[in-house]
């Protein structure tokens, strides 16, 4: 979870059960899905789980900043190369 709540935007402003709730949501989902892990080659594991699967951020590489802008700040323009090279033949 530090690892997560350093890389996702996981709200540290007061929330109610149920925004906290869907933050965490959130951030585990982008976790999962959508944050290229070194380990695994660049993949997500939801792409080392089931080949097929598609990355969220594929679609909105243009929106990195947006989307994911602590994951956008830190990958350098190799390790962007990378992912999206990793990542080519599921666009």
């Amino acid at each position: 979870m530090r690892k997560m709540s350093y890389s996702w935007s996981v709200s540290s402003e007061r929330q109610s059960f149920e925004e906290a709730k869907l933050s965490v949501d959130r951030a585990v989902r982008m976790y999962n899905e959508a944050r290229p892990h070194q380990a695994l080659g660049g993949k997500t594991p939801m792409q080392v789980l089931i080949s097929e699967h598609v990355n969220l951020l594929l679609g909105w590489k243009a929106d990195w900043p947006q989307v994911a802008p602590q994951l956008s700040r830190r990958m350098n323009a190799q390790q962007k190369a990378k992912f999206a090279r990793v990542n080519r033949k599921s666009s």
